[in-house]
């Protein structure tokens, strides 16, 4: 194994015609196991899992203060609150479909593939430019963005044009059924 790191560093330090010297540090992990074995499962140790059952019928929110919240109703305690509501409709009222996936990078940008239901295997990416939202307080008003695309009496208010300064919408492509996304 480290003969073959001392082979890579002087194929490094010769690469660019011996101009420079050039060190390189790596390190080589060897997996211990396969992740898929054939002919082998692997088991998750659920005992701790409890499920819940679907409710029959849904209700409102009554207070309003907390409609952006869920809140952990048994086990350890937790607390979401929504950070956004997401468009509907979409751009030019488009039926952007469902959420498949979200990608985020740590400054700025958020990144959703959207699955149109009545569209075989295709779908779109949206970016949305967080730091331009949270500047606008959105974070406080989560409904504003989810109305974005909602035009009233046939036109858009200058709040609804702000904020979709900060959306770029991209163009239908073939993404399959698109549960993952990857930034990079």
């Amino acid at each position: 194994m480290e003969l073959r790191k001392v082979i890579f560093a002087l194929i490094l330090s010769f690469g660019l015609n011996g101009a420079f010297p050039v060190q390189a540090k790596m390190t080589v992990y060897h997996q211990k196991s396969s992740a898929l074995k054939k002919g082998a499962m692997r088991y998750v140790n659920n005992r701790k899992v409890k499920y819940v059952h679907v409710p029959k019928k849904y209700h409102h929110v009554d207070d309003e203060a907390n409609q952006h919240q869920i809140i952990d109703s048994q086990g350890k305690q937790v607390t979401f609150t929504t950070r956004y509501l997401l468009p509907v409709p979409g751009k030019n009222n488009q039926h952007w479909g469902n959420p498949q996936s979200i990608a985020m990078n740590k400054h700025k940008y958020m990144y959703i593939v959207y699955c149109p239901t009545n569209l075989k295997n295709k779908g779109r990416i949206v970016r949305f430019n967080v730091k331009g939202l949270d500047s606008m307080g959105i974070r406080l008003h989560p409904e504003q963005l989810q109305r974005v695309y909602s035009k009233n009496h046939g036109q858009y208010s200058d709040l609804q044009k702000q904020i979709q300064k900060y959306i770029k919408v991209g163009p239908i492509f073939v993404t399959g059924h698109g549960q993952s996304l990857a930034y990079n």
